[in-house]
């Protein structure tokens, strides 16, 4: 049931996330009638006016307002919904964004270069060994000692590294399997425990990348955008956290199905 609305709709907004923290986005549109789109707009408006503290809003944890000390890191650590909710960053802020090497979004530019060059490389997709194995050994080398010249800034930086580093090596060893087999004669026959990958990646390499999340979300690749909605809507009911009639809330598992919904769209193309 919508909410009544008798005064400006931010200080209603921020008053319901006052008396309701906590409440999930979703719930919060519903009440206010609001599109995805306004409610951001409502709380970019509603941060604006905020003074020493800002809202933080998380697709999964939910809508808070958390207290804010401009002396120390911008960043929020989720503590528990018992706790409060999230709670701002005690350590001091290392870069320009406010933040410290925990939950700065600064890049190093190195990386940045390098991630350009490997969209050069191999197209604009998240990269995995098999679109690396398309190149030759001498340009994954390449790639494999500019990558270890890098140092990382910031925790972003350093997760980022050692993902690229592990698709980097992973195709680096298949390359040099590949070149030794070569050498022995075997020619460029593909080995029984990678062909059926190699077949079924090799006619469209984006969607092979997301097959993973079908199988999370319980559908098949050719599922429709309503049946990819009411098996997430299913899952979510099972594993929502704050769903009654969840009887194996899982928090983790809720956030896999999210991210599964959020990539199988994106690459689909849904609204």
């Amino acid at each position: 049931m919508a909410v009544q609305v008798d005064m400006n709709l931010e200080e209603a907004v921020l008053q319901f996330i006052l008396e309701n923290p906590g409440s999930l986005k979703s719930v919060i549109s519903e009440a206010f009638r609001l599109s995805d789109y306004r409610l951001h707009r409502v709380f970019r408006h509603i941060n604006r006016e905020l003074d020493g503290c800002c809202l933080r809003h998380d697709a999964t944890n939910g809508v808070w307002v958390v207290n804010i000390d401009s002396g120390m890191c911008l960043g929020h650590e989720w503590v528990g919904a018992g706790n409060g909710g999230f709670r701002q960053c005690h350590e001091k802020p290392l870069f320009s964004d406010g933040r410290c090497y925990k939950h700065s979004e600064f890049e190093n530019p190195e990386l940045t270069a390098f991630k350009r060059r490997l969209t050069y490389l191999i197209g604009p997709c998240d990269p995995n060994p098999w679109h690396l194995t398309q190149l030759s050994l001498d340009a994954v080398e390449e790639l494999f000692q500019t990558l270890r010249r890098i140092s990382p800034m910031t925790q972003k930086d350093f997760d980022e590294r050692i993902r690229l580093l592990k698709v980097i090596i992973s195709a680096r060893a298949w390359l040099k399997w590949k070149d030794l087999m070569r050498q022995r004669g075997a020619g460029n026959r593909i080995p029984p425990e990678f062909e059926q990958r190699h077949r079924s990646s090799s006619v469209n390499t984006f969607e092979y990348s997301i097959r993973k999340y079908y199988v999370i979300l319980e559908i098949s690749p050719d599922s429709t955008k309503e049946e990819a909605l009411r098996a997430w809507k299913r899952l979510a009911k099972l594993y929502h956290p704050d769903s009654s009639a969840g009887k194996a809330s899982d928090e983790e598992k809720m956030k896999e199905i999210n991210y599964a919904k959020d990539r199988i769209f994106r690459f689909r193309r849904w609204d």
